[in-house]
């Protein structure tokens, strides 16, 4: 147990330790990376922009990097590691923001052993457009298929996006504002059309086209 309580004690002053710390504060480079978030955000009528610098990569391979922010006792995690460039990185968050709320984000990134983050930051936002579904593809598929739902202004929060295939809460493979992944759950026991739900925060949304699970 002693050596468990040392490791997550190291992890913790990573964590909270390296936030606003600077390459050059130091005489000899640090093994594990090091990101320092921006606290100037660009808050705009419908969205709010946050952005960070990878201020050293350090000796670890990094798998993942993004941001997280909370606020109206809503929690979120959003990965960069398909579409950014780590070295300064930035979101455009555009989907379930309440108006006049202020949130707090930081930076983070995570290789194989460790999660480190950045400084603390803040905004205050305007809120954001209600959420949009467009379209749906394949509009056919088996149980354990793949669908994907493209929209607008979704919601990325934990516990905050869903997708209904019939009665059936599918499994969230992947988030983004503007596109979610999904997949049929093998318990689906329904088969030939059925309807597709969104939930995007407190809204539900309908699609008027039925996807046909063979």
């Amino acid at each position: 147990m002693k050596t468990i309580n040392s490791i997550a004690c190291f992890i913790l002053i990573l964590v909270f330790g390296t936030a606003c710390d600077k390459e050059d504060d130091y005489p000899f480079a640090k093994p594990y990376p090091i990101v320092e978030t921006n606290k100037s955000a660009v808050v705009d009528p419908k969205s709010v922009t946050i952005k960070a610098s990878l201020l050293s990569r350090g000796d670890q391979e990094i798998i993942d990097f993004g941001f997280m922010w909370e606020g109206n006792n809503r929690q979120y995690q959003y990965s960069l590691s398909r579409t950014g460039s780590i070295d300064d990185f930035s979101l455009r968050i555009t989907g379930d923001l309440a108006r006049e709320t202020a949130y707090t984000y930081r930076a983070y990134v995570k290789t194989k052993s460790l999660l480190i983050l950045g400084n603390e930051a803040s905004f205050e936002s305007n809120g954001t457009a209600p959420p949009e579904i467009h379209d749906f593809s394949p509009k056919a598929g088996k149980r354990g298929d793949l669908i994907t739902v493209t929209g607008r202004h979704l919601s990325v929060g934990k516990n905050r996006i869903e997708v209904f295939i019939g009665d059936n809460l599918a499994t969230l493979e992947y988030a983004s504002f503007d596109q979610v992944q999904v997949r049929i759950p093998n318990y689906a026991y329904l088969n030939g059309p059925v309807k597709i739900r969104v939930r995007s925060g407190s809204t539900y949304l309908d699609f008027y086209d039925k996807f046909v699970i063979q």
